[in-house]
């Protein structure tokens, strides 16, 4: 599943459900009030998780298609040698 999916899938939820997104709105808003600087870190661990999420997502899309292509050239070279 790539982040764009969930991403989507997040976005398709609030904007099917309404209610959920005001009542997040608000535990957002009251939580920025009273406690703004755990928030902040909140935010930023979030942040973290994202890119090395993004970054783990990345390096096994490389990984697998790089896998393909060796598959590739691998059973081309076994089909020149068996003609």
């Amino acid at each position: 599943m790539n982040l764009e999916n969930i991403f989507l899938h997040i976005q398709s939820f609030f904007v099917a459900n309404p209610w959920a997104a005001i009542l997040a709105l608000v535990i957002l808003a009251l939580l920025l009030w009273k406690k703004p600087r755990q928030v902040f870190k909140l935010f930023g661990a979030i942040l973290v998780l994202a890119a090395a999420i993004y970054l783990i997502s990345y390096l096994t899309d490389a990984l697998s298609i790089g896998v393909g292509k060796k598959q590739e050239i691998t059973t081309e070279r076994e089909s020149r040698l068996s003609q």
